[in-house]
């Protein structure tokens, strides 16, 4: 019980410490940077019939959201995968990818509540 009390307590560090919430958001910032593109890059290929190639992006998108607690944008990225494995209609990967593309948006405001500390790696 002592174990689990102590993982609990460490889950929510970040929001205690200014140094470890600086990291997150140098972390949640470089997934913005590496990947805000990806969307339109799913798009194209969703017209060009690349459906392996698209769900290979979303699939990729919803890994990394669900490492670092990106909730929403797992959420999304998940159905979406889902959409594009199932042979859904073309309007409705395109209205999941901007749905994406807005989440991406929101994790950058947020990222940029806190600069990154001095000791985060944020290279571009």
């Amino acid at each position: 019980m002592l174990i689990k009390r102590h993982a609990s307590s460490d889950r929510h560090a970040w929001k205690r410490s200014p140094a470890l919430l600086s990291d997150y958001c140098a972390q949640l910032n470089r997934f913005v940077k590496l990947h805000s593109r990806d969307m339109a890059q799913l798009r194209e290929h969703v017209v060009s019939g690349e459906h392996h190639a698209a769900h290979a992006i979303a699939h990729n998108i919803r890994g990394i959201a669900g490492v670092i607690g990106a909730r929403r944008m797992a959420s999304l990225a998940t159905e979406l995968a889902h959409y594009l494995r199932s042979g859904a209609d073309q309007n409705g990967v395109i209205l999941l990818a901007d749905a994406c593309e807005a989440e991406f948006a929101s994790l950058a405001k947020v990222a940029q509540t806190r600069p990154p500390s001095s000791n985060s790696e944020l290279s571009s």
